[in-house]
């Protein structure tokens, strides 16, 4: 904890640590492509390229152990990022935990507000990690295996996205939306491409992947080449972007500098907020994430 804390938050966060560990699997369920070489970085063999070829593994990890690998990862604070969410996000094992091969991001409400920066007195806590300072890549192909906490009710806000390292092109630069779930609309998942801020902000998205369980494993893609990004749920085509505006494409451009890696679970706002009766905790479990160029 840092110090000069409230003494009601510092008393909520030590019950958080000591015994609101998130719950879930014991275990991560079978993979495929489990029987592929204990010497492959990816877990698997490498898929082939468009185009031809085939792709180099970058960046693994599969949530061995009982802890976040400090070499890949941190965790995404809100005193770090100055972003103001409904949730304040704290590195807590009651909100960001590595148990049973699975990473595991919870969001939570605590009984009464508590103080956080940039966000103010909030009732409600989240959990995420990032790969900022320690791997990002341009272009190449993002692999994630995750579940999201699913049940209808709005209040929760699931996200695995990518984000500049560096925001080369300043206002102009964009973000990468893998996949968003949103508990008010439970069987969607959504891809985005972002572009700009403010009046300027361009968008393309899709949303015509339906994910009947989304509080099952599903596998999701993105392979980001220069002036395109396709994005895949289970190997379904969701979102298939040109990103040349030469051509006529309103898509948004340019996406070509590093991009590191954010999965976070959230707690929703707007039409997603939650109420009284909002499923928490709730819970994020990430199997793997698997990074190839």
């Amino acid at each position: 904890m840092r110090p000069r804390l409230a003494p009601y938050l510092a008393a909520a966060l030590v019950l958080l640590a000591a015994g609101c560990a998130p719950g879930g699997p014991a275990t991560a369920p079978p993979r495929s492509g489990s029987s592929a070489p204990a010497s492959s970085p990816c877990g698997s063999p490498a898929p082939a390229r468009p185009g031809g070829g085939t792709w180099t593994c970058a960046f693994a990890d599969d949530f061995e152990g009982d802890q976040l690998d400090s070499r890949r990862w941190r965790p995404l604070l809100t005193r770090d990022s100055g972003v103001a969410t409904p949730e304040c996000r704290l590195d807590l094992p009651g909100t960001v935990a590595v148990a049973g091969g699975l990473l595991r991001l919870t969001a939570r409400r605590l009984p009464h507000p508590v103080p956080c920066p940039v966000v103010g007195p909030t009732r409600f806590l989240g959990g995420g990690v990032s790969t900022r300072g320690l791997f990002s890549q341009t272009y190449g192909r993002f692999e994630i295996r995750a579940r999201f906490p699913g049940g209808p009710g709005a209040g929760l806000h699931s996200a695995l996205w990518l984000w500049p390292e560096h925001s080369l092109h300043g206002a102009k630069s964009g973000e990468i939306d893998i996949a968003e779930w949103r508990s008010a609309q439970p069987y969607r998942v959504v891809p985005t491409l972002h572009l700009g801020r403010g009046s300027a902000a361009r968008s393309a998205s899709s949303w015509r992947c339906w994910v009947r369980t989304p509080e099952r494993f599903h596998t999701y893609v993105a392979e980001w080449a220069p002036h395109h990004v396709t994005i895949t749920y289970d190997g379904r085509t969701c979102l298939d972007v040109h990103l040349d505006r030469s051509a006529g494409s309103r898509a948004p451009d340019p996406f070509d500098e590093p991009y590191f890696l954010v999965l976070n679970q959230a707690i929703g706002a707007g039409g997603n907020a939650p109420g009284e009766k909002a499923r928490l905790p709730a819970t994020m479990y990430v199997d793997y994430v698997h990074v190839w160029r």
